[in-house]
């Protein structure tokens, strides 16, 4: 499969997560890690414990992929729940 990795849809990129595909791990970062640490940053006020939550909710989006079903909730917003709860668990 190629991968357009400039825009890539939620179900593709869950597809390649799911298979553990390397382009799956990149293409979320890139498609989706500004938004999280935004929103992170928005709680904790310190990059580098931000950057850190992000790297926590990437990797507990790559290991629970299985527990996402796009019939109840888009990508980004399950993503950012995940981020939230991380970040909150850090005040």
């Amino acid at each position: 499969m190629v991968v357009n990795l400039q825009r890539i849809a939620d179900d593709d990129l869950i597809l390649l997560i799911r298979q553990q595909k390397k382009d799956g791990a990149v293409a979320l970062y890139d498609t989706y890690a500004k938004a999280i640490f935004l929103a992170i940053i928005r709680i904790i006020p310190q990059p580098e414990i931000a950057e850190n939550i992000l790297e926590q909710t990437l990797l507990t989006v790559w290991q629970s992929v299985d527990t996402y079903s796009a019939k109840n909730e888009k990508l980004l917003g399950w993503m950012m729940q995940i981020a939230r709860k991380l970040a909150r668990e850090q005040v």
